[in-house]
């Protein structure tokens, strides 16, 4: 928040050295034909050398400094990668399906059922979700920096076990069965 107010400031204080210049400049108060000897503005930045001998263009140019640098402060931030590393113990482990989610941000709508909310989303803690066929879902939350370190994850038991096969309940048929191609009667 105040960051945002700072942000704010900055580009607003630039525009009004701008206008207020271009005010300054119609009441006839300053000039841009006066030039002084000595340098009236001078600033050696990483990749720009800004030098005028007129104040009145010094004036705009610290004007449009603040504007500028409002403009690059308050671009978002990118998006950064997120690696993710760990090992599957356990049956069947290439079926296993891994779910990578941010935690919930409960929301309550008002009185009258209007929502006006701001979320702020926080990505340094994220929910695995690991769904393995047959078995129990595992749920973690896991905090990370750049890298989102699992570990090892073991499946675990599963929810029920396959039933045996007894062959005592298997049933062969009583003749030769019929073409597949032809259809079939009653």
């Amino acid at each position: 928040m105040v960051f945002t107010i700072v942000v704010l400031l900055s580009g607003i204080s630039g525009l009004c050295m701008v206008v207020g210049g271009i005010v300054l400049l119609y009441r006839g108060t300053i000039s841009l034909s006066d030039i002084s000897k000595d340098p009236a503005l001078e600033a050696d930045l990483p990749k720009l050398k800004i030098k005028t001998y007129s104040p009145a263009l010094g004036l705009f140019v610290i004007g449009l400094i603040f504007i500028i640098s409002a403009a690059w402060y308050s671009k978002p931030p990118e998006i950064a990668p997120i690696r993710i590393t760990g090992k599957i113990n356990g049956p069947r482990s290439a079926s296993v399906t891994i779910y990578i989610s941010s935690d919930q941000w409960p929301i309550e709508p008002s009185s009258d059922g209007s929502i006006e909310n701001v979320v702020f989303p926080n990505l340094e803690i994220l929910k695995v979700t690991v769904v393995a066929p047959g078995f129990d879902p595992i749920v973690r939350k896991v905090k990370h920096s750049g890298t989102l370190v699992l570990g090892e994850i073991p499946i675990g038991a599963p929810k029920a076990d396959v039933p045996q096969v007894k062959p005592e309940n298997i049933v062969t048929p009583g003749g030769p069965l019929p073409d597949l191609s032809k259809a079939g009667s009653f």
